[in-house]
């Protein structure tokens, strides 16, 4: 069992050197914008469009809830001819567009950024081992259980695309926030009172969600219709076409 978890938690490292063909993968998708936009603002230039001003910390606003930057981003394909014109995704995560700007001072190149977001990556195996060391007692399932996640393919597009790079530092802070509130709730542990808290912000403040909103209609659409439910005599077939959304 002993000789089986340590393969397992050597299987951490195994999958960080999956990651590494990333390296060479370049830019993708919503990295381009949010590389133009910082190094626009540390060059003092202008990025190609208007709608993506120079920035250093609004990385994540991808849908300005602006029509004439919405127009724009219609005009030049960035976004479909058929987008609402209510449509807006912008978000807030300044811990994660800091490591973004991190990334820009230290290096001009992909080649940094994906291997910043492997080191995260690793960190996030690390807490979660010690996570997984006090919530289980068995050995067998703590390797078991990392195993599996470091091994699982969904780690890969997650830790290759660096503009979701903010999904694994939420994920650090996160079960850090865990560990500590575990060990102060456990052991008594005064300083995990605080520190729990200020992990839990710092996830929020890394993956969080400023505003990413559907047009006032699509709302109605997607809410559930069931008047039985609302006078309290919600028929079997009633309660399961509510919890699948499906309007009656």
């Amino acid at each position: 069992v002993v000789g089986f978890t340590a393969r397992a938690v050597g299987d951490h490292r195994g999958a960080l050197l999956m990651q590494l063909p990333a390296l060479t993968t370049g830019y993708v998708l919503d990295d381009h914008i949010q590389h133009e936009r910082i190094r626009a603002a540390l060059d003092h230039t202008r990025p190609p469009l208007e709608a993506y001003p120079p920035t250093l910390w609004d990385v994540f606003v991808f849908v300005p809830d602006d029509a004439s930057s919405r127009q724009e981003l219609i005009d030049h394909g960035v976004l479909s001819w058929a987008t609402d014109p209510g449509l807006s995704f912008q978000f807030f995560r300044p811990l994660s567009a800091l490591t973004h700007l991190i990334d820009n001072i230290i290096s001009d190149t992909p080649e940094w950024a994906h291997l910043h977001s492997t080191i995260w990556l690793g960190l996030l195996f690390v807490v979660l081992l010690a996570h997984y060391r006090r919530i289980q007692g068995s050995v067998f399932l703590v390797g078991l259980a990392l195993f599996i996640y470091a091994l699982d393919d969904a780690r890969s597009p997650t830790a290759a695309w660096i503009a979701n790079r903010n999904a694994l530092v939420a994920a650090v802070f996160g079960v850090l926030a865990l560990v500590a509130h575990d060990r102060a709730r456990r052991e008594g542990w005064r300083w995990g009172h605080a520190l729990g808290p200020l992990a839990y912000l710092a996830a929020l403040l890394a993956g969080g969600d400023r505003r990413a909103r559907l047009p006032r209609g699509a709302r109605a659409r997607a809410r559930p219709r069931c008047p039985a439910l609302t006078r309290g005599r919600a028929r079997p077939l009633c309660r399961r076409d509510a919890r699948l959304g499906r309007p009656l």
